[in-house]
Order: C-alpha cells, then structure tokens, then sequence
C-alpha cells in the first residue's frame, strides 16, 4: 500500500483516487500506528485534489485519537522523512493541530527535544513561523512564539 500511495499521492488522474478508497475501507480495522505511518505517504503539497488528503489527514486524526498526545506526537516527529521534501506543508498542519492546545505544547517541545536535533528542530519552527503568517488563529501564533522562547531557552542553557 505504501508504493501505491507514493506513486498516486498527486492524484493527477482517476486511478489514483483507487488506493485512498482503499485506505478509506480500512478504518475498522486497522486502526494502528502503523497504519498512519504508511498513510503519511500519502501526502503532496502539490496534489491536484487537496480534498481527498484533506480527508487522508483527518482519517489519520481519528485514528491518532486512539492514543495519547505524546504517542501521536512521537508518530508524527519520527517519520517526518515521509512528508520530506514533497509535503512539508502537510506535515505542519499536522504539527499545527497540536501547538493550537496549550495544554499540549509541553508534549511538543519535550518529543522535538528527544526526537529532533536542536537544528532541525530550529528549522521546523522557523517554518512553522512562516507557515502560520497567514493562518487567522491568533492561538498558534502565539503558542509557537512560547515554543521558540523555549528553544532559545534551551540553546542558552546549553551554550553557557
């Protein structure tokens, strides 16, 4: 199912709506992390139907609802080669989800520290920063400021 996801993932014809059908028909019982970590290859920042991954991302949602913030997180952080370089933007919104909850920022900024060089980590605020100019929540905006003081933070800490 991977490979058809990565072959169709910019749906640029009407074959490649078959495998999302598929992936759709799955949702009982299949319900698993893995699963989600294969569906993440279904993702194209330059697909031709936004609705239908729109539609992958909130399957992947529900099933994500199944386990706690640390393990979606952690699911997410760790197979970011899989939204890289084709989808980042889809990857974001996933990470958006979560940094729109206070409550969850702890969560994000303790799997980026285990998961993610403070490098790379730098970078994908910096492109969530950029990503989130145009959003109207006001919440996210915030909350990834708070992220990137922590961050800042931390280099400090660690330089001193």
């Amino acid at each position: 199912m991977k490979k058809r996801l990565i072959v169709s993932r910019k749906l640029s014809k009407d074959s490649d709506f078959e495998v999302y059908e598929d992936v759709f028909e799955f949702e009982n019982t299949y319900n698993t992390l893995r699963l989600v970590e294969i569906l993440f290859h279904g993702f194209d920042d330059n697909t031709e139907n936004y609705e239908i991954q729109n539609s992958l991302l909130n399957y992947i949602i529900r099933i994500l609802k199944n386990y706690s913030v640390n393990e979606q997180l952690q699911v997410i952080v760790t197979n970011r080669s899989c939204f890289y370089p084709h989808a980042k933007k889809w990857f974001l919104s996933f990470l958006c989800k979560y940094i729109l909850e206070k409550d969850n920022l702890s969560n994000v900024f303790d799997i980026f520290q285990k998961y993610i060089s403070i490098k790379e980590t730098i970078e994908i605020l910096n492109d969530l920063k950029i990503f989130t100019d145009d959003l109207p929540f006001e919440e996210i905006k915030y909350n990834l400021q708070y992220l990137i003081e922590e961050m800042n933070t931390k280099i400090s800490n660690y330089n001193l």
